[in-house]
């Protein structure tokens, strides 16, 4: 049997768009491949393979004026066609930074379906992308206004009010107010350190941490920061296409001044071991890794203490509001299933 593999053996390999078939005889490798078959109107897809998002391009090339869902059971982008049509790069990028490597489903809005109707209005407003995330603690949403003589972007954040579950027992205080900046252009510190050796990430990770602790340092006590950098996650952190470091997001503080090993517990434990020991090492901080994971637990959410409200906001927003109870997902993490 195994002299008979040598001589000949077929084999099939799957990927996004293809199916290869590949034939050695006798030791030479012959190669066919046949285009996959997919619905056009949705793909399941896995954001470690983004490329695919440029099928989105194909679907916004029309006359219509189309809107796309982007969706799971946790968060949820709406995009206008012509948005997609300036940038597709762009928002390719917005998706990696919104899901880091969950499936989700691309979906073209019907007209008739209330997130169309509700969306189709706001174009009217310069308004172009929007993105839910349920948090279960809140909703939040943020959007792109462009501006009509700039044609530069600002993000928007904010949260939908009656979706806020309130913690009186935490310091850590949850988005409530209107948040905007303008739109950084450039590429997440975690998408930067991946490209890096391990002895440059040590080097850029220092001078990061140098930079947050000078730029967010307290006012009452200089070997801590700022509450205001509570979410300092790798993928909150632009290095902009000025070369100059951004921290872009300020929807969780913490209402108290922060220590150093924090920030660099929230940075690296979950990223790299030896990144976070290094800079443990570093700045001279204890390891604090296990406190720090039971201080900003979460509470859990289930159906007893989630409102009303916010389940029938899940309802309207998410994955399951625009696709039939009898459409099932079946998937393989890391491939589209076509």
């Amino acid at each position: 049997m195994k002299l008979l593999d040598k001589i000949f053996s077929v084999e099939y390999c799957k990927t996004n768009y293809f199916t290869s078939k590949i034939i050695n005889l006798f030791g030479i490798k012959l190669k066919f491949k046949k285009i996959n078959k997919f619905d056009i109107e949705q793909i399941i897809i896995n954001s470690s393979i983004l490329k695919a998002v440029n099928f989105l391009f194909c679907l916004s090339n029309s006359a219509e004026d189309d809107l796309f869902s982007i969706s799971n059971e946790a968060i949820c982008i709406i995009v206008h066609k012509n948005c997609i049509q300036a940038d597709i790069k762009f928002i390719i990028d917005f998706i990696i930074n919104a899901f880091w490597g969950n499936l989700f489903i691309i979906n073209k809005l019907n007209k008739d379906s209330f997130l169309y109707k509700e969306h189709i209005e706001r174009v009217k407003n310069n308004e172009y992308i929007w993105k839910y995330s349920d948090r279960k603690y809140l909703i939040a949403y943020t959007y792109l206004k462009k501006d009509s003589e700039t044609n530069e972007f600002t993000i928007i954040k904010s949260s939908i009010p009656e979706s806020q579950y309130t913690e009186n027992n935490t310091k850590v205080q949850y988005l409530k107010d209107t948040i905007q900046h303008k739109f950084i252009e450039g590429i997440t510190l975690k998408e930067y350190l991946n490209k890096q050796s391990l002895k440059k990430r040590f080097e850029i990770a220092d001078k990061v941490l140098n930079w947050l602790f000078t730029e967010f340092k307290s006012e009452n006590n200089p070997l801590k920061v700022s509450g205001k950098v509570f979410d300092c996650h790798l993928y909150n952190i632009i290095l902009g296409v000025d070369s100059k470091l951004h921290f872009i997001d300020f929807d969780v503080i913490y209402l108290e001044d922060l220590e150093r090993s924090f920030c660099i517990y929230k940075m690296f434990f979950d990223y790299n071991e030896k990144v976070y020991y290094e800079m443990l090492k570093r700045y001279k901080c204890k390891d604090k890794h296990k406190l720090y994971s039971k201080m900003f637990e979460l509470p859990v959410f289930d159906d007893n203490n989630l409102s009303e409200c916010h389940k029938e906001l899940v309802k309207k927003y998410f994955i399951n509001s625009e696709i039939p109870q009898s459409y099932t997902l079946n998937y393989e993490k890391k491939e589209i299933i076509l």
